[in-house]
């Protein structure tokens, strides 16, 4: 009992700090925290989940089959790709789940592996792949496609959970981790990399945030100008890698044409 009391009370912990930060935040800048403590409890359990499946697959490298354009999906700091269990076995394509596997290293070092898992499945898909990522994920991939511009011309869509496109406040106390400091809001590595749209003229791009999300904030940071934003309720950062609603969100982003893709909801002001 006491082997799963004691992860259990360390990922509660982790939870509250990041809603004492988050809600500490938006009342200082006179905004509302959609977020109470009925969150809390369920981003515990989702937390929980991605804990078990850590545990399951630290190395979930290995290719899923599947019918359709191949997806490569891309975890987020201090993850692995177990973290794509759930979304997986929801989608019926075939699937790649990279595990970038660096600790306290700079972005460039999750590029430098990413960059060999893209650039190998580009090479065995002649239609071009999609690429899902969550949180870092997203800064990692263009660090990537920033000094490979050759791969963004194979990539049909981009669907990116949670990420902090524009940094997010939640790192605002934390000084010198070569991650976080990348991912402070005004960070150098963030001025100078063009945005995913930018990087991938010829693709969709998708940004879906939660509301939740007491991990990348404000809202808006999760969103890029020029792409398609989907904004999920009742889930939060974990959320967005275990809840069907998620899935179905990713699913339908790559499942669909630019035409057909419905925006779900608008960027709260």
């Amino acid at each position: 009992m006491f082997w799963l009391v004691l992860p259990m009370s360390l990922v509660a912990a982790v939870v509250a700090a990041h809603h004492v930060g988050f809600v500490a935040w938006h009342r200082a800048h006179g905004r509302v925290a959609p977020a109470g403590l009925e969150w809390v409890r369920h981003e515990v359990v989702d937390s929980a989940w991605l804990a078990l499946w850590y545990v399951r697959g630290f190395f979930s490298d290995g290719p899923r089959p599947g019918k359709g354009r191949p997806v490569l999906m891309v975890h987020g700091y201090s993850q692995s790709g177990a973290n794509w269990l759930g979304l997986r076995a929801h989608l019926s394509r075939p699937s790649v789940a990279v595990s970038l596997l660096h600790r306290l290293a700079p972005i460039r070092w999750y590029a430098a592996r990413l960059e060999t898992h893209l650039d190998r499945l580009v090479r065995r898909s002649p239609d071009g792949i999609d690429v899902v990522t969550h949180s870092m994920g997203a800064v990692v991939l263009r660090q990537v496609l920033s000094t490979r511009r050759d791969l963004a011309g194979c990539i049909r869509t981009v669907v990116t959970l949670g990420a902090p496109h524009g940094g997010t406040a939640a790192v605002r106390w934390i000084p010198l981790l070569p991650e976080v400091v990348a991912l402070q809001r005004g960070s150098a590595l963030l001025a100078r990399l063009p945005s995913l749209v930018e990087l991938v003229p010829g693709a969709r791009v998708v940004t879906i945030a939660a509301l939740a999300d007491t991990v990348v904030y404000p809202i808006e940071t999760a969103l890029v100008e020029g792409a398609q934003h989907v904004v999920l309720a009742g889930m939060g950062h974990a959320g967005l890698l275990t809840r069907r609603a998620s899935f179905e969100a990713v699913a339908h982003a790559l499942g669909s044409s630019e035409a057909e893709f419905e925006q779900r909801a608008e960027l709260p002001s």
